[in-house]
């Protein structure tokens, strides 16, 4: 008896996950057919189309949070598409990167920006930098615009992935500095 209520109890179960992960939703006007949900039945992972293991289309990732950490595109389950990738290291503070992933890699010029939530007010998001990918995902260079849209400074870096070469430039567009030393102000994006 206790193992036919054991097992009626463990393919219940099993009924409830399979429910979770195949759950249909549709979101701003998109039907998403993958929804993986955590104990919490928060859904962290939404896709539009899942078959035989194969992701295409839009997909959401959330963390334990609830708070989107990336939206792709996939295509034969490989990125590929716009990307935006979300990040929280300072909440309140959210800083988004959007670009474009060919073949699983970031390429071209990506944008760095951030919104604060202070006193529950958002702000636009305010633009940070941009960085430069080729074709096979490494950082090329990357930059940050002064507050009236102009480069403040270009900082490139070398195959290994280092920084090794800035350039500075005055809030008029004019290059006012170059060097291969390190430069000792804060450069980060």
């Amino acid at each position: 008896m206790k193992t036919k209520t054991l097992l009626i109890l463990l393919f219940l179960f099993n009924i409830q996950l399979y429910a979770q992960i195949l759950t249909d939703t549709t979101i701003d006007k998109i039907h998403y057919s993958w929804v993986k949900y955590d104990l919490n039945k928060n859904p962290y992972e939404i896709g539009q189309d899942y078959t035989n293991g194969v992701k295409n289309g839009r997909w959401i990732y959330r963390d334990q949070q609830g708070r989107i950490t990336s939206i792709v595109f996939y295509k034969n389950d490989t990125l590929f598409g716009n990307t935006e990738e979300y990040s929280y290291l300072n909440d309140p503070v959210v800083v988004k990167y959007s670009g474009v992933t060919l073949n699983g890699y970031k390429v071209g010029k990506w944008v760095s920006e951030e919104k604060a939530n202070r006193k529950n007010k958002f702000k636009k998001y305010k633009t940070l930098g941009y960085l430069h990918y080729d074709l096979i995902g490494r950082l090329i260079y990357r930059t940050r615009p002064h507050k009236n849209g102009n480069i403040y400074f270009i900082a490139y870096y070398n195959l290994q992935g280092e920084e090794c070469f800035w350039q500075f430039f005055d809030k008029k567009g004019k290059l006012i500095r170059e060097t291969s030393e390190y430069p000792y102000i804060n450069v980060e994006l």
